[in-house]
């Protein structure tokens, strides 16, 4: 023990200022920092050539996508979760998949060849299979496997 600390006052000056260090870098280290992981995260795209136009979406399940998609489209029926999409559901889901300038270019163009359809049954699976949900869409009239059944 050094010379300053020869009496009880001191001692007890002493152990509370080193408590306060303590419980700062304590409180320090109980703050985690996501936002760099979150930056490396957002530099991965999905990037989508339709129409000679490119859209690029992220990699991983958007957070607004992923709760109107849990809230609204994943029931879970006969013990098997199936995807049921109301017909109100499906621009949203749309929107919120690709964003509002998908839509909007889709929605001026001129190229008879696109359908609701053909985005619901080519391109959507391929996203959501890129986010973790594979859809087999042999099967007619339903798309499923492990995780979904999209009803039509």
């Amino acid at each position: 023990m050094s010379n300053n600390l020869n009496n009880n006052a001191d001692r007890i000056k002493f152990l509370d200022e080193k408590q306060e260090e303590i419980t700062e870098r304590q409180s320090n280290n109980l703050v985690l920092d996501f936002d760099q992981a979150l930056r490396e995260e957002n530099k991965q795209k999905i990037e989508i050539k339709l129409l000679g136009k490119t859209y690029f979406l992220p990699k991983k399940m958007p957070f607004n996508f992923s709760t109107f998609f849990l809230r609204n489209c994943y029931k879970k029926i006969k013990g098997q979760w199936t995807v049921i999409m109301d017909d109100d559901k499906i621009m949203p889901f749309i929107e919120l998949m690709f964003g509002k300038r998908f839509i909007e270019n889709l929605e001026k163009s001129r190229d008879n060849r696109i359908s609701m359809m053909f985005v619901y049954e080519n391109i959507v699976p391929k996203i959501l299979d890129e986010w973790g949900y594979h859809m087999d869409t042999s099967k007619s009239g339903h798309i499923s496997e492990k995780k979904i059944q999209i009803q039509k």
